[in-house]
């Protein structure tokens, strides 16, 4: 069985006018073609990142440790009324900033260091 390496990227997360009362968690590999992308097939730039995470050496692991936080402690899963998967009700803001926390917590902590050693910090910024 092939193992692939880790990926490495950024955890981000965004609103977008278009879609009102929504934010959107996930990943990209580079954050100003991801939001160029949302963007696309506009007629304006209505998508906006609110956290992008520093580059992560792992940034499935981390996206599917906070996913697993916020289904696990919250029973939090996307809304997918005609939207992607990854769109959650802007009510869900808080509970995906606590699994933001947490993930950086534990990763701090050492917990995931199975899966993560040697990638360093993950620190969040507010954009």
């Amino acid at each position: 069985m092939k193992i692939n390496p880790p990926k490495k990227g950024f955890i981000y997360v965004l609103e977008d006018k278009a879609y009102p009362g929504h934010i959107k968690i996930g990943y990209t590999a580079n954050l100003d073609k991801r939001l160029t992308h949302i963007n696309s097939n506009k007629p304006y730039k209505t998508a906006r990142y609110i956290y992008s995470s520093e580059e992560q050496g792992d940034v499935i692991c981390a996206y599917n440790t906070i996913m697993g936080h916020l289904i696990e402690n919250h029973g939090v899963l996307s809304e997918r009324r005609g939207l992607n998967k990854g769109w959650y009700l802007m009510s869900h803001k808080d509970l995906i900033e606590e699994a933001i926390s947490s993930w950086l917590n534990n990763f701090n902590n050492g917990m995931l260091a199975s899966a993560l050693t040697g990638y360093g910090r993950i620190p969040m910024r507010d954009k």
